[in-house]
């Protein structure tokens, strides 16, 4: 009842996406989160606790279910928003999310976790992507195991049917023989494995690139602002802090052991 209620008030639909995923999985991920924290600079770590300041708008260090669903929505991260998904984050089951579940939860969306294109289950490791949609800016079509296990998507180009697992595709972006062999070229540009299903999301915490202008903030408030359970002036806040911290990460403000993921 208390998602529902929250659903309607925030504009936040519950149906169209599913977060399945296993404690071993969901652990693994906190893990890979609190590694890349660890390793940044102190300004990248402070700047952190601003962005989690920012999301705990009554100050008591948590932020509970309503402040998590009203800052989804508001940064337009729609395929994420449930109940569902901030107890699988909720690692100690207090109904509350501490700092290092707030980090998971900024790791899961930077790094381009998708959704599996058939059944619609979130993707927390190995995924399989169709070899063409690959190769076109701006789309993509991927799999989990269970569904490419299955064979019964039907999903082809011409009656081609090609799919690589996402470290498969990594490595023909390195090896000229490889990427010959599997259709893939290494000069195509490419968007996030995520993009087809939210296009303001980047699939590398900090950009390839030392600019700026890959940064990209949703400022553009939806239509429903006005009614947002969390008032304008705290939106600002998390826009703010959020805009910060991705500045600071893209510049390289980040100890020299920090891989780039982050």
């Amino acid at each position: 009842m208390l998602e529902q209620a929250l659903a309607q008030a925030t504009g936040v639909s519950q149906n169209e996406y599913s977060f399945v995923i296993s404690q071993k999985e969901m652990e693994e991920l906190r893990e890979i989160a609190k590694a890349h924290y660890q390793a940044g600079s102190p300004e990248v770590q402070a700047l952190a606790h601003d962005f989690f300041k920012s999301m705990d708008t009554d100050g008591d260090e948590r932020v509970d279910l309503p402040e998590f669903l009203s800052f989804m929505r508001q940064e337009g991260y729609t395929h994420l928003p449930s109940a569902n998904f901030f107890n699988e984050l909720d690692k100690d089951g207090n109904g509350t999310l501490d700092f290092y579940e707030v980090m998971a939860l900024y790791y899961i969306i930077k790094s381009g976790r998708p959704f599996c294109d058939w059944c619609g289950d979130f993707i927390p490791g190995v995924f399989f992507s169709c070899v063409e949609c690959f190769k076109n800016p701006g789309n993509s079509f991927n799999l989990c195991r269970k569904c490419y296990q299955s064979t019964n998507c039907n999903h082809n180009h011409n009656g081609r049917v090609q799919f690589l697992d996402n470290y498969t595709l990594l490595e023909t972006k390195r090896d000229p023989t490889l990427a010959q062999a599997t259709g893939v070229s290494q000069n195509e540009p490419r968007t996030t494995f995520m993009q087809a299903r939210s296009p303001i999301l980047s699939n590398a915490i900090v950009p390839a690139s030392n600019s700026t202008t890959n940064l990209y903030i949703n400022s553009t408030p939806s239509p429903s602002y006005s009614s947002a359970i969390v008032p304008a002036s705290t939106t600002n806040n998390w826009k703010a802090a959020l805009k910060a911290f991705e500045i600071a990460l893209s510049i390289g403000s980040i100890s020299s052991t920090l891989c780039t993921i982050l």
